[in-house]
């Protein structure tokens, strides 16, 4: 399933979480979001238009993503990617997407050094072998880093970014583990694909909207050859099955 109703310009370099979305912006309407749809539909076309930042050296390359969590929790989905989804068939997925490794930030290779001074800028400090520091975050989405106490030397360590292969990169994701809802992406049980994906009409098996919007859907795709047998749910439905 892929999800056309993110909210607009988010920095995906700052998400280490769902909730960390909704810090940047609300999804968008869900009739924005069917008119996004549509686009994807109309083109075939899945478009790259995410990066993430590894660290603050290393970026994957732009990619296109799809969930396959169980379709009973893909409400849970919603909350943060909106209220419209596309749904692929399996066999098309797993010809060109590969499932994302989620990865915490503190088991990545590091190499380590000392910094001068009492003030550190970091990508995140719960693995860091320090002593006691005042940390705030950044407008960016990275830490600052200030000492308590008088020593002059902060001891930290960046990702070995030379150590880890192209293609691993492009399908790294850094997150916490939780079971708590919305604060760990392990959650979205992700795939992923490096560039734009150009689809078939016969790739598509359904779509998800609000009631309110499924007899638009459905025109949509009575239209046109390519979608006349995509099945068109909405989520009220899925909520009483």
């Amino acid at each position: 399933w892929h999800f056309t109703g993110s909210p607009i310009g988010v920095d995906w370099g700052r998400c280490r979480k769902p909730k960390d979305i909704l810090l940047q912006g609300k999804p968008r309407p869900a009739h924005e979001a069917l008119e996004t749809l549509f686009s994807i539909l109309e083109s075939k076309k899945l478009l790259a238009t995410c990066t993430e930042r590894i660290s603050e050296k290393l970026s994957t390359q732009p990619f296109c993503c799809v969930t396959d969590i169980p379709l009973m929790d893909l409400d849970l989905h919603t909350e943060y990617y909106g209220e419209v989804a596309l749904g692929f068939n399996c066999a098309r997925i797993h010809t060109d997407f590969t499932p994302v490794l989620y990865f915490p930030s503190h088991h990545l290779p590091r190499k380590w050094h000392t910094a001068p001074g009492s003030h550190l800028v970091v990508d995140d400090f719960d693995d860091l072998d320090t002593q006691d520091f005042d940390a705030r975050q950044l407008s960016n989405g990275r830490f600052g880093l200030t000492l308590k106490g008088p020593q002059l030397l902060l001891f930290t360590s960046e990702i070995d970014s030379k150590s880890i292969d192209r293609y691993f990169v492009d399908h790294l994701k850094i997150t916490n583990f939780s079971p708590r809802i919305g604060e760990s992406f392990y959650q979205e049980r992700e795939w992923r694909h490096t560039g734009d994906l150009v689809f078939e009409g016969g790739s598509v098996e359904a779509v998800i909207v609000p009631k309110h919007l499924k007899r638009k859907a459905q025109e949509f795709m009575m239209s046109s050859v390519d979608f006349v047998e995509v099945s068109v749910l909405t989520w009220e439905f899925l909520r009483q099955a």
